[in-house]
Order: C-alpha cells, then sequence, then structure tokens
C-alpha cells in the first residue's frame, strides 16, 4: 500500500515535469472554470430577481428539466476544455510543438463526441442526484461509490473518442478495455494529484473556524484562503489532463514522457485482482 502510495507521489510530480513545460496549459481549466461560474450565475441571478425559483422547485417535473439543461451545459463545457487540453498535453508528450489553440481546434474537430458524451454525462449525473436527494447514509454512500466506479471506466473515453475519432458508445468500451488492461483496480496516480488540494482546504476550514475570534481580519482570510483553493483546483485540473494523456499515451504506445522513469510509469498498470 505504501509502495502504491509513493508511486502515485511520483507519477504526479511526473505530471509536473510536464506541465513546466507548456504552462499555458492551464489555460483550459481555468477558461473552463471561469464559463462554468458565468453558467451558474446565469441560472441563478435569473431565478431569484423573477421569483421563478420558487415555482420551479415545487415542480418536480421542472426541478429535473432545469438540473438537467445545467448539467448538460457544464458537462459540454468541461469536455469541450478537458478535450483541448488531454490534445495538446499528448502531442507535447509525443515531443511535439503544443498550444492552447492547437487543444482548442482539436477539441472543435469533435464536437459532436464531445455533445454526445455530454449528454451521456449529464443524464448519469442528475440520476446519480436524484438517487442522493431520495436517499440517506447507506444508500448516499452507494451511489457515492457507483459514480466513481463510472469515473474509474469511462476514465479513458474523452482521449480515445479525440484519437481514434470514433463514436462515443465504442469510446465507452474502449476505455473500458484499456483500464482492465492497464490499470485494472488501481489509479493511484490519479489519487495522489488530489492531496495537492488538501493543504488549502485545511487552509480554508481554519479561517471560517478561528473567524469568530479574528474579528475584521475574517473576511479578508477567509477570502485569500478561497482564491488559494479555487488556484489549486484549476492547477489540479491541468494535472489531471496532462496525467489522463501520459496514461492514454503509454497504454496504446508505450511511449514515456522525457523526465518520467519507464519503469515508474510501468508500475502504475497494476494487473486486475481476479
Amino acid at each position: 500500500m505504501f509502495e502504491k502510495i509513493k508511486r502515485g507521489f511520483e507519477l504526479a510530480k511526473g505530471t509536473l515535469s510536464i506541465f513546466s513545460q507548456k504552462k499555458s496549459l492551464i489555460l483550459f481549466p481555468l477558461i473552463s472554470g471561469i464559463a462554468i461560474i458565468m453558467v451558474i450565475a446565469s441560472f441563478i441571478f435569473p431565478l431569484i430577481l423573477t421569483g421563478l425559483i420558487t415555482e420551479i422547485s415545487s415542480s418536480q417535473v421542472l426541478s429535473i428539466l432545469l438540473l438537467f439543461l445545467f448539467y448538460l451545459i457544464c458537462s459540454f463545457i468541461g469536455i469541450f476544455f478537458q478535450a483541448g487540453l488531454i490534445a495538446a498535453a499528448r502531442r507535447l508528450i509525443r515531443g511535439e510543438d503544443a498550444s492552447f489553440s492547437y487543444g482548442v481546434s482539436v477539441a472543435a474537430a469533435h464536437l459532436p463526441q464531445i455533445l454526445c458524451w455530454a449528454i451521456i454525462t449529464a443524464t448519469v449525473g442528475v440520476i446519480l442526484q436524484l438517487i442522493r436527494d431520495q436517499t440517506q447514509g447507506l444508500g448516499q454512500i452507494i451511489t457515492s461509490v457507483i459514480g466513481a466506479a463510472w469515473n474509474l471506466v469511462t476514465f479513458f473515453v474523452i482521449p480515445v473518442f479525440i484519437v481514434e475519432n470514433i463514436s462515443v458508445i465504442p469510446s465507452i468500451s474502449t476505455s473500458w478495455e484499456l483500464f482492465k488492461r492497464t490499470w485494472g483496480e488501481t489509479v493511484t496516480g490519479q489519487f495522489s494529484l488530489g492531496f495537492i488540494v488538501i493543504p488549502f482546504i485545511i487552509l480554508l476550514v481554519l479561517a471560517i473556524c478561528t473567524a469568530p475570534f479574528i474579528g475584521a481580519l475574517a473576511i479578508p482570510l477567509i477570502g485569500i484562503a478561497i482564491i488559494l483553493l479555487v488556484v489549486a483546483i484549476v492547477f489540479i485540473s491541468a494535472l489531471q489532463g496532462i496525467f489522463v494523456a501520459m496514461m492514454y499515451e503509454y497504454a496504446i504506445s508505450g511511449t514515456v514522457p522525457r523526465g518520467i522513469d519507464r519503469d515508474l510509469l510501468a508500475g502504475a498498470y497494476a494487473p486486475k485482482m481476479s
């Protein structure tokens, strides 16, 4: 277990070395995040100002439709920029020049697949959310496990459809085969990236907890903690896109990015336990 955790951190360091070659990759999650915030604002403020939020909340059908529309738009934006990031990172991994415009052009060339995947993602997201709302305790835990399993099964969907230029349903099947063949049941590298954000979450919690005792300093302190947390999340999103591209490239071609030990990368692909 400790060896897997250590290897995961080393893989995270590997993604950092790739990111350092092209820091403009941060633009993909940054613009995606800004766009999603604008979508959230465009949903919330009109509903509050017009008073429609009360009417919608009283109608289950309208609530579900609005939730689906919200998930769909946010999913489309997220997938579009994630596809661009993966395309640019993959090109960088292969020793070629990568740019923001290149990634966007690749994503734009796969709009039908992105839209289809966004619809599927939104549908799954809404279903899981409705189940969470209707269940408590064990039911919510099971729903979370199902959601995590879905994310693992579909981990390679985006690189598959942008590289192989196939439709989404076959991409899901291919993603599952890549997962079984390479990772089995372990994705320590992906999880290790999440540890980067933990100190910033702790900082925010401490800022909130100490707010009653520091008076006027509370608001700026909490504000700084939130800003740092958002920056960390954007940074991790960039690293995760690079990580997906790196693992996909290795899975299909055996190509190891410069600066990353081949044995270390191969060790991330633990066999599936029977």
